[in-house]
């Protein structure tokens, strides 16, 4: 009997690994070839002063979210939400411009988890201040 996290399917055209970890799903094909399916998003918006606001991007990585997701509104506020794949429940986290107030803290279950690493978290919270949209 395998591994109880780890599932094998494939008919004629080749198996497909399944590895179930907590941070993600992994699959990989005959030829080695991982995909990397994360569990957690980021979601980067603009907020308008009405209230309303526009998605710019969902993001599935830190360092996606600081090279394309960081774009800092002319008018309003920028807000990052953490949130589960698929899910129906709350966000994880919701944090709005100038002060995010709390991101970096809250981080840390997910640096134990090692969903997030402690050089992503810093790459955030350093890009947020370099770029000015943070207090």
């Amino acid at each position: 009997m395998g591994h109880p996290n780890i599932f094998t399917y494939g008919k004629n055209t080749g198996n497909i690994s399944v590895f179930l970890t907590s941070k993600s799903i992994v699959w990989q094909s005959e030829s080695k070839v991982a995909y990397n399916f994360r569990k957690l998003y980021w979601v980067s918006e603009q907020v308008f002063h009405d209230g309303t606001s526009t998605v710019n991007g969902v993001y599935t990585s830190i360092p996606d979210l600081v090279h394309y997701g960081l774009r800092f509104p002319d008018k309003g506020q920028l807000r990052l939400t953490l949130t589960k794949l698929d899910s129906n429940q709350q966000p994880l986290g919701c944090w709005l411009s100038p002060n995010f107030d709390g991101l970096e803290m809250a981080m840390g279950p997910y640096l134990k988890t090692e969903e997030f690493t402690n050089d992503h978290v810093k790459l955030l919270v350093q890009s947020l201040v370099k770029s000015g949209v943070a207090a």
